[in-house]
């Protein structure tokens, strides 16, 4: 047995899912526009491939309060900061109730 512990994360492939989702919506001329709410570099690749695709396709970056320096990295496209204020002020209340069923749900405490 190995005493060395390492850490690793895995690789949900949402950033590859929601590219892909983004490139067939140009492809198919679903929607006026293009808007991405990240600020993860790996969906660069996709948003080329949408203006190639479509160059008259309006995009859109909106990037998290914490992802701010990685805004020159999005070239070519409208790019805006969501603002913590305005991330706050979206969140759900601290406990949804399900109106069909009665289940009470409760927003973890690290969103507060």
């Amino acid at each position: 047995s190995c005493p060395t512990t390492y850490l690793s994360y895995e690789e949900k492939e949402t950033d590859v899912a929601l590219g892909v989702a983004m490139v067939e919506d140009a492809a198919a001329r679903v929607g006026d526009l293009t808007l991405l709410v990240s600020a993860d570099s790996d969906l660069i690749p996709a948003i080329a491939s949408v203006k190639r695709i479509d160059p008259n396709r309006p995009v859109y970056v909106a990037m998290p309060p914490s992802r701010s320096p990685r805004v020159v990295r999005f070239q070519g496209v409208g790019r805006f900061l969501i603002r913590e204020a305005a991330l706050a002020a979206a969140q759900l209340p601290s406990q949804v109730v399900d109106q069909a069923t009665a289940r009470r749900y409760d927003r973890p405490a690290k969103w507060s």
